[in-house]
């Protein structure tokens, strides 16, 4: 069976996750391996529990592409990849390019090993695959773990990535 595990630091957001996970999980069969887990994800990445142990990680609109990066590698497996899905264009060097460029700077540091960005998803043409061409002008942004564990010292705290951004 899969495991999702949904990470929310907000007590109300956590508790209405729980709440709808118990709706869906009434009408639905296999969410059972599906839980809320209230807590920052920084805290979440350095919990041996999660550190190193999934082989997907996704999130929303939560931080620029490299601060995604910097949370979110630790907690996949060796192998494992990040999907994100972002807005812009790679070769805008102000805006996207700008946060691609950053992203690619914390890759190298945290020991992942690609970054991959699909612009054929965010096309508005009705013939690009996987029908995800009506979403808007975003690209799908993968990005490979490694094929080692990520140090312990990442990810940095809050206050570390705001004096130190990418």
């Amino acid at each position: 069976p899969s495991e999702i595990a949904l990470v929310e630091s907000v007590g109300k957001k956590a508790r209405f996750l729980d709440s709808a996970l118990e709706v869906v999980g009434e009408r639905l069969s296999g969410t059972a391996g599906w839980r809320t887990i209230g807590a920052r994800v920084e805290t979440v990445a350095r919990d041996p529990v999660h550190r190193g142990r999934w082989p997907l990680v996704t999130g929303r609109a939560v931080a620029s592409l490299a601060n995604l990066v910097e949370l979110a590698l630790p907690l996949l497996e060796p192998g494992g990849v990040l999907l994100a899905w972002k807005s812009g264009d790679p070769a805008d060097p102000g805006g996207f390019g700008a946060e691609v460029e950053a992203a690619e700077r914390a890759i190298a540091a945290l020991g992942g090993d690609r970054i991959m960005i699909d612009a054929s998803l965010g096309s508005r043409d009705p013939d690009s695959r996987a029908g995800l061409a009506t979403i808007a002008d975003h690209r799908l942004v993968l990005v490979g773990q490694g094929r080692r564990p990520i140090d312990d010292r990442w990810p940095r705290d809050p206050a570390t990535r705001r004096r130190d951004p990418w």
